[in-house]
């Protein structure tokens, strides 16, 4: 995610849909105080409905087979 200081990485918890808001501490931008202020990050993915075992075990095999980057083409790279 692009910060003020540069990126930060956000682990985003599993199952988090659409709209849901992150806050990154200390990340934004710095109060009168000299002490900075935090940034949100809104989520904008949608979840696939509630998978069953089966689907999340080749989900995750065909993750691992998959040499596709989805922070490729990002912008704050």
């Amino acid at each position: 995610v692009p910060t003020i200081d540069g990126t930060s990485t956000v682990t985003v918890p599993a199952g988090t849909a659409s709209g849901r808001k992150l806050r990154l501490r200390g990340k934004g931008v710095r109060r009168a105080s000299a002490e900075p202020g935090d940034q949100y990050v809104v989520i904008q993915i949608v979840p696939p409905p509630s998978p069953g075992e089966r689907e999340k075990k080749l989900l995750t095999e065909l993750q691992g087979l998959l040499a596709h980057d989805p922070r490729a083409k990002c912008l704050w790279r």
